[in-house]
């Protein structure tokens, strides 16, 4: 969400949840709140001549999907 407040309040992240998962949960706290956001890059050539690209350099990937 490009609006997304930078240090989003409980009560904007409840509501957030509310319009999601209607009282399935209730937000008393957080760790350390911050925006996220997908990032789907791929290079269009992993090879040119010499030159390969592989593992990172070769495409970006999302924190949810793990950790190298």
């Amino acid at each position: 969400m490009d609006d997304t407040p930078a240090n989003p309040e409980l009560a904007f992240t409840q509501q957030l949840l509310d319009e999601r998962a209607p009282g399935q949960a209730k937000v008393t706290g957080r760790a350390w709140p911050s925006r996220f956001r997908v990032h789907h890059r791929v290079a269009d050539h992993y090879r040119a001549g010499r030159l390969l690209l592989a593992g990172a350099a070769a495409h970006v990937h999302s924190p949810a999907g793990g950790q190298e």
